[in-house]
Formats: structure tokens, C-alpha cells, sequence
């Protein structure tokens, strides 16, 4: 491959160089100036305690007693000192972090400014190679003008990344969060890939967890580009044997409606030694800044990237995503109703009471159990439920999410002790959005309005009929 030697290239080293030093000196600076002012305080407090011990009452003589009030004096103007040191040294800590954050929003600016001086250009650069190695006879001239595209596209990319790396510093970097199907996002990333790999004759495999819900909410761009990486990674690190990924659950958590995702890619390629592992996720070291900023960027999001590996004998990477919520299915994105037997619910009978002020939500639930055993009854507003729920037992509570968590989540705690009854919440907006008490009502499930009859009869079916496997919910 041939090596472009851009002098701006070597620019960009010497700034990341110079700024990197300048930041290791800020911490160790800043490192010496809180022992230091740990120390003064230190010292003041003994004087601060010597004066106590001087102050107590004595039968001391007058000299001594002039003497007592000499020295107390003193001490009290070391301690004035003290203290205006004390406040030196933190104006000293405040102005090199400015400083600091100041260099920090310089680098971004800079790196920015030269992504757009050396966009055009580059690309400028891909197309006439292109153009060439269309045209070009020779084979070995054509190779050559391949690898002009692929080190202008990879320059491209370690410039794109060096300015999120500094965009991420600068607090700049924004998490998007939307609903995402998780067979669609995948599938797409090795429709991507499956023809360089298949070139290569490595076996590309993709595994979903079936126990996965369809959608899950999350910033979709970011996790295709971490996986993305991590698999172009695999194909230049293998050169037989498989690439596979696998898309895990790895904990849920039902009252929350949240669950921890992970993305596995493993590969049978050569590994990564065992003196540089402790590296691997730094700048500039082993595959450059990808990796880097992927562990960044993953944490922004509330998670992590870790990998396992032995040389020789392949690696796996591991993208880690806590508490990511479930897009909850509602009758909007139904295209038809299966037929839907809502006999087969409870056919020894059952009490399901429904706290909602929504007529269309109620008279679902309502229509939906007049073919089977299960009872319903219906209050609009928590008291009367409450008087009910007293005196009878009630098998499933359907409540509106706005009232159980309204006030501190003060009626699911009235509810958790007079009613053991597993409760389904009734809701418009993502469950994230509300502060749900752990010491609140036992919640097994969530329904999203308009309610569909298939997630409606799914719940009902698994809680009235198989009530014992609620026992493992979170």
C-alpha cells in the first residue's frame, strides 16, 4: 500500500503531541496544588486547635497571661495567611482549568477547520484515482491508484475521528435516542460486509437473541459505527476460520421497561498480544483512533467496550449497553388483528380491576375479556379503587402510569400494602420519562396506548394463567 506523506499530517501529530503534554502537565499540576492546599488546611487547623488550648481558663500570673495573648496573636495572623494562601492557590486551580478548557475548545476549532480545509481535496484525490483505476491496463498501475483511494478514505476517517475525539472533550457530542429494530440495524451491517468477507472465504454469521423484544431505544448511528469498526477490524485481523456477531440480552429490568444489551463481535483472526491489551483503547495505538473513540462514545451512552483475547487464537469485543428501554408495541403499529381467542385467559375465572380516565383504553380491555371468565371493573380516579381494593381481591391491575407514580409514587405505595396483585401500566410516553418506586406496587408489564389486543392478550394470558412465572421478574 502506498504511504502518503501529508505534511499536514505531520501537523496534526505535533498538535495532538504539544496538547497532549500540555494536558499531562495540567493534571500534574493540578495534582501538586491540591496537596498543597491540603497541607495548609492541615496546618491551620493544628493552630486553630492551639489556640483553643491557649484560651482555656488558668491561674496563670499577668506576665504570662501577656505573653498568652502575644502569642495567640501570632497565631492568629498565620492563620490569616494560611487562609489567604489557601484561597491563592485555589484561584491558581480555577485559572488553569479555564486555561485547560480553553485549549480544549482551540484544538476542537483547529481540527475542525482542517477536516473542511482537507475535505475537498481529498476527495478531489478518491475521484480521479477512481476514474483511473477504471481505466488504467496495467494491473499493477491500477492496484496503485486502489491504494490512493483506500489511504485517502482511511485519512479521511482518522480525521473524522479526531474531531469527535476532541468534540467529545469539548462536551459537544450529543446522544440521539430513537426507536430502533434490531433485526433491520444488523442485517444491515453484514448486508454491508458479507461480500469483502465472502472474498476473503471467512464465514460471517449473525445471531440474534430470539428472547430480544423487536425494538429497543438508542442512538442507532453510533452503535452501527462502533460495530462497524469492530468488524472491519475482525476482517483485517483473520485471514481464515469466522466473523460472528451476536446481539444479547444480558438483564432486564420489567417495572423500568429497560433491559442491558450487548453486541459481541468474535473473530478467529490473530489476536492481540498480551503487551499491548492494557493499550488497546488508547490514542494512536494498535488500530489507531477507532478503537479510542469507540470506548468514549460508548460510555456517553451508558455503556462500555471491553474485549477478551489470546494471541494466536482470535478476539472478541464486547459493546455493552445498560438500561436500554423497550419500545412498547401499540395498536398504531399493527397492520391487522390476528384472531385473537381471549376465552383461552383464566377459564376458572379471574378479577381484573382497570384505574384510567381514557374511555377508548377502558373500553378495549373492557370488550376484550367479555368473551372470557375474567371480570373487570372500572374506576376513573384512585380513591374508590383504593376502597375496593380493601375489601376484595383483585387478580391484575391495569392502572394509568400518570396516577400510580403522581406524587412521589404515593398511591403504588398505598396499592403495595393492601393489594399483592401484579400490576400492568397504562401509558403515552416512554416509561424513562417517569420515577418509578422500587418500594411502590409489584409492575409486570407495560401497555402502550392505543392499546393492542395481541400485547394486551399476551400479558393477561402470561399473568392470570401462569401466575407463578412472575416470581423471577426484576
Amino acid at each position: 500500500m502506498i504511504n502518503l506523506d501529508f505534511p499536514l499530517l505531520m501537523l496534526l501529530g505535533i498538535f495532538a503531541v504539544f496538547f497532549g503534554i500540555s494536558f499531562l502537565f495540567f493534571l500534574i499540576s493540578s495534582s501538586k496544588k491540591d496537596k498543597e492546599l491540603s497541607k495548609l488546611r492541615q496546618e491551620i487547623s493544628i493552630l486553630k486547635g492551639e489556640i483553643q488550648q491557649d484560651v482555656q481558663p488558668n491561674t496563670s500570673t499577668k506576665s504570662h497571661a501577656g505573653m498568652q495573648t502575644s502569642l495567640i496573636s501570632e497565631q492568629l495572623k498565620k492563620i490569616e495567611h494560611l487562609e489567604n494562601e489557601v484561597q491563592r492557590q485555589k484561584d491558581k486551580v480555577e485559572e488553569a482549568k479555564f486555561v485547560a478548557q480553553e485549549a480544549v475548545k482551540v484544538k476542537y476549532d483547529f481540527l475542525s477547520n482542517i477536516k473542511e480545509d482537507l475535505l475537498s481535496p481529498i476527495k478531489t484525490i478518491i475521484a480521479y484515482a477512481s476514474i483511473l483505476s477504471k481505466n488504467i491496463q496495467s494491473e499493477k498501475l491500477n492496484r496503485y491508484a486502489k491504494d490512493i483511494i483506500t489511504s485517502s478514505e482511511e485519512l479521511l476517517k482518522s480525521i473524522s475521528n479526531m474531531v469527535a475525539l476532541s468534540k467529545i472533550d469539548a462536551g459537544n457530542y450529543d446522544i440521539q435516542e430513537n426507536a430502533v429494530e434490531l433485526a433491520f440495524l444488523f442485517n444491515g451491517i453484514v448486508d454491508e460486509y458479507k461480500h469483502v468477507v465472502s472474498r476473503k472465504g471467512i464465514e460471517f454469521t449473525l445471531d440474534i437473541d430470539k428472547s430480544l423484544p423487536e425494538s429497543l431505544i438508542f442512538d442507532a448511528p453510533k452503535v452501527k459505527a462502533i460495530v462497524e469498526n469492530l468488524v472491519s477490524n475482525s476482517i483485517k485481523a483473520t485471514k481464515k476460520g469466522y466473523i460472528n456477531i451476536y446481539v444479547r440480552a444480558n438483564g432486564k429490568d420489567i417495572a423500568h421497561n429497560t433491559m442491558n444489551l450487548q453486541v459481541i463481535v468474535e473473530d478467529s483472526g490473530t489476536g492481540i498480544q498480551k503487551e499491548d491489551q492494557s493499550k488497546i483503547f488508547e490514542m494512536f495505538e494498535t488500530e489507531g483512533l477507532g478503537l479510542a473513540l469507540n470506548k468514549k462514545v460508548a460510555k456517553l451512552m451508558h455503556g462500555d467496550l471491553t474485549f477478551y483475547s489470546e494471541y494466536g487464537k482470535g478476539a472478541s469485543f464486547i459493546l455493552s449497553l445498560s438500561n436500554v428501554e423497550i419500545v412498547l408495541p401499540s395498536a398504531e403499529d399493527e397492520f391487522h388483528e390476528l384472531d385473537i381467542n381471549f376465552a383461552q385467559i383464566a377459564p376458572e375465572g379471574a378479577s381484573v380491576m382497570v384505574i384510567e380516565s381514557d374511555q377508548g383504553c377502558v373500553d378495549t380491555i373492557v370488550e376484550s375479556f367479555m368473551q372470557s371468565h375474567v371480570r373487570v371493573v372500572h374506576f376513573q380516579t384512585p380513591r374508590e379503587a383504593i376502597e375496593e381494593l380493601k375489601k376484595v381481591k383483585y387478580d391484575l391491575l391495569f392502572i394509568n402510569i400518570d396516577i400510580l407514580t403522581t406524587d412521589e409514587n404515593a398511591i403504588s405505595k398505598v396499592i403495595a400494602k393492601i393489594s399483592n396483585a401484579p400490576v400492568v401500566t397504562l401509558t403515552n410516553s416512554n416509561i424513562k420519562e417517569f420515577d418509578i418506586s422500587e418500594k411502590g406496587a409489584k409492575i409486570v408489564a407495560h401497555l402502550k396506548k392505543p392499546l393492542s389486543r395481541r400485547e394486551l392478550f399476551k400479558i393477561s394470558i402470561k399473568v392470570l394463567n401462569f401466575p407463578e412465572m412472575l416470581k423471577n421478574i426484576v
